[in-house]
């Protein structure tokens, strides 16, 4: 019977080491030789956005070059006096949409 447990006991503790050890592997972002990000799908952490800050309708978005849009919100941020005008924005992101902490004016 002991050594049922103790056969038991030992299944137990690799099979946890080895679920540890996958959703270690799993959770990792990036190169880990280099310390590269993937920049695309990247959207933890401060992130920096430049465009022509548009109004439709109660929103705000930010107009890339490219023509993309991205919504952009802020709690201390008056995005009204910004309104038409190139801008880049630092802020982080939730979901979809970049909460915005500072915002300046493009230099031309």
């Amino acid at each position: 019977m002991k050594k049922y447990i103790l056969a038991l006991l030992v299944v137990s503790s690799l099979t946890l080491a080895a679920c540890t050890q996958t959703q270690t592997q799993e959770g990792s972002s990036g190169n880990s030789e280099t310390g590269s990000v993937p920049a695309a799908e990247d959207k933890s952490g401060e992130t920096t956005k430049s465009g022509m800050l548009v109004k439709q309708g109660e929103k705000y978005y930010i107009k890339a070059a490219n023509g993309k849009m991205e919504e952009v919100e802020s709690y201390g941020v008056e995005f009204s006096q910004f309104e038409n005008q190139s801008v880049t924005v630092v802020g982080q992101y939730s979901g979809d949409t970049l909460f915005v902490g500072k915002i300046y004016l493009a230099v031309e």
